[in-house]
């Protein structure tokens, strides 16, 4: 599997979540996310890995989400 994570961190930075996440190819970016997207990406997180537990990658009720900024 290409580009698996190598490291993550999360950190607050100001008002702001700072999502840190480097992979296995040595590629890294840091995003700065609002209260608001960071509560939706952990729910999406969620609800993917609810999913992931309960049934098989065929059976999966989980689809791509898209997550939005904030205007």
């Amino acid at each position: 599997m290409p580009n698996r994570l190598k490291a993550a961190q999360v950190h607050r930075f100001r008002e702001h979540v700072a999502l840190y996440i480097r992979n296995d190819q040595g590629d890294a970016a840091t995003v700065y996310l609002t209260r608001a997207e960071a509560v939706t990406i952990a729910s999406n997180l969620n609800r993917c890995v609810r999913d992931i537990k309960a049934r098989s990658f065929v059976d999966s009720l989980f689809s791509s989400t898209e997550i939005k900024p904030e205007a």
